[in-house]
């Protein structure tokens, strides 16, 4: 993945700030290397679903 939304996206900690930034069903443009060669796609973001995971 190289950008979402035209924000260049080269670390876990901007991925993250970029997705957390937008809303479930907002539809964002993602740009990423397939075989080598540069891709485009929407996709429609849906809400993170519960891990289940107890935090004390």
């Amino acid at each position: 993945m190289t950008q979402i939304d035209g924000e260049e996206i080269s670390t876990m900690m901007q991925l993250r700030c970029v997705i957390y930034s937008k809303n479930p069903g907002d539809v964002v443009t993602i740009k990423h290397i397939s075989d080598g060669k540069p891709q485009t796609v929407q996709i429609k973001l849906s809400a993170k679903e519960k891990d289940g995971l107890v935090t004390r």
